[in-house]
């Protein structure tokens, strides 16, 4: 590794590109632990840190109407000491920080650094980072972008990591599924496969943009809550102090659990989540659970559906088995058309997803009746079909806001009642006794469009992705039939042994 690099050029200081700017000058950084082989999710982390003390240092000046909050002021100490250090020692004054901090995990700021490692162990390298942050974040009113910095590099990173990166869902089409399920400052707010915190961060812009004179608080009965059962519950923890969730010192809101092994439920006036898909070695055993199954989407469907408070409810991407899966995935499909209102269902296009550009998915948006009753709490579903005629690439031709207007026009977020079927047939209602009466309760809707469908100039990698897939749920449903067949009774729908493969798996 050269100890010598050219002089960089000044960051652009205009207030709107501000945080991409900051985050492509970062990143940029990582070309050279990528010849060490240093994990981009390691050096992520260490940014996300870093972050934090810069943030806690703009903060530490007592404010009015904030408590003091001593955990701010350790970390704005930690950044002054690394500011002051000798080139030599910065990296043993960094280690000693990380330690220092991560020893109070029962603290938000603690909990953000647990277990930390550190990426950089390049005295200039570390400065440099230092120094971009400094000139980069300048004090003052209207420069709280950390948490904006921290979002473009996810997204960075995610690009950088092409075909190995997880899903991940663009910012923007979270913010959107966000406004659809309208979080209030009251309300609890829960994903429980929070990955590195998108939903609930972004649920938090939502309530600051919407209500800016009431911010959520733990005294209006507001809760944050994520489990990540990896270590990007670390950058969970990071991303949502960086969203201005509290103090530094306060409860932690991400903890390294798997929600589908545990059973302390907490209840949840909202929910929301994209959880991860494809098989469990063992079906776990939970009593709340109407269906026993490997499927990792519909056992985290079964959970939202547990954990979600009367009157509650959920916006979760799940991919197309679920919707027409046989076997476990028609039981969950039933009880949830019975037990709650699925008022909405949006068929999300493919190439949309870094990591996984084939794989069809949909966001399923349900609430939980206040009371239980025989009569069934769905009355109708709108379907609006972002699928048909349109073709994405994550790099290539990737989603852009722009492609949702159309869907933010007819959805009518806070005013579904004055929802119509719109002319060219992409937005469609299906009532009840439609749903309930089709093969299976099979939700594989799709609306007629008006238009001439174009021809799919997909690349091949994608229109691979498909074949792919629809080979997998061919063989999964072949596996389902050839399992009901070899039960001797047939099985009840909500059989403990009912199990089957997921047909629409993302991996």
């Amino acid at each position: 590794m050269s100890d010598s690099h050219p002089t960089d050029p000044p960051l652009p200081f205009e207030e709107a590109e501000r945080p991409k700017a900051l985050a492509d000058r970062l990143w940029s950084r990582y070309e050279r632990l990528r010849e060490d082989g240093v994990p981009g999710w390691m050096f992520l982390e260490t940014l996300s840190h870093l972050l934090l003390l810069k943030r806690a240092d703009r903060l530490a000046a007592p404010r009015p109407g904030h408590p003091a909050d001593p955990e701010l002021a350790t970390a704005a100490g930690a950044w002054h000491s690394l500011r002051a250090a000798p080139d030599g020692d910065l990296p043993e004054v960094y280690q000693r920080i990380l330690k220092d901090l991560g020893s109070r995990p029962d603290t938000a700021l603690g909990r953000a650094f647990a277990d930390a490692r550190g990426a950089v162990a390049d005295p200039l390298l570390l400065r440099e980072l230092i120094d971009d942050l400094e000139e980069g974040l300048t004090p003052g009113p209207g420069s709280e972008v950390e948490g904006d910095v921290l979002e473009a590099l996810f997204e960075l990173a995610v690009q950088d990591a092409r075909r190995s990166s997880p899903h991940h869902t663009p910012r923007f089409l979270v913010d959107t599924l966000v406004r659809l399920a309208g979080p209030g400052p009251a309300d609890s707010i829960a994903d429980p496969a929070c990955g590195s915190g998108g939903f609930l961060a972004a649920a938090l812009r939502h309530i600051r943009e919407q209500h800016p004179d009431t911010m959520p608080s733990p005294s209006a009965g507001h809760r944050l809550e994520g489990n990540e059962p990896s270590p990007a519950s670390r950058l969970a923890g990071a991303n949502l102090l960086l969203q201005d969730t509290g103090r530094y010192g306060g409860p932690v809101h991400v903890t390294e659990t798997d929600p589908l092994d545990t059973r302390r439920f907490t209840q949840a006036d909202i929910v929301l989540s994209n959880p991860p898909f494809g098989m469990l070695d063992i079906p776990p055993e939970r009593p709340d659970f109407a269906v026993r199954t490997r499927d990792k989407a519909l056992n985290h469907l079964q959970h939202i559906m547990s954990v979600l408070a009367p009157g509650g409810r959920a916006a979760v991407i799940l991919p197309d088995g679920v919707l027409f899966g046989s076997g476990p995935a028609e039981a969950v499909r039933r009880l949830l058309l019975h037990d709650f209102d699925l008022h909405t269902l949006i068929r999300l296009p493919t190439g949309i997803f870094h990591g996984a550009p084939g794989v069809r998915t949909n966001v399923l948006y349900f609430t939980k009746p206040r009371a239980r009753s025989d009569t069934p709490a769905t009355t109708h579903l709108w379907v609006y079909d972002l699928r048909t005629g349109h073709s994405f690439h994550p790099t290539r031709r990737p989603l852009r806001a722009e492609d949702l207007t159309g869907a933010l026009e007819a959805l009518r977020p806070g005013d579904r009642a004055s929802r119509t079927e719109t002319p060219d047939g992409r937005f469609k209602r299906f009532t009840y006794e439609n749903l309930i009466n089709r093969d299976d309760a099979n939700l594989d809707l799709t609306c007629p469009i008006a238009q001439p469908t174009p021809p799919d100039d997909s690349p091949p990698e994608v229109i691979a992705a498909e074949i792919s897939q629809n080979l997998r749920a061919a063989l999964a449903e072949f596996e389902a039939i050839t399992h009901t067949l070899a039960q001797a009774p047939s099985p009840s729908l909500f059989s403990d042994s009912a199990e089957a493969a997921d047909p629409a798996s993302g991996g």
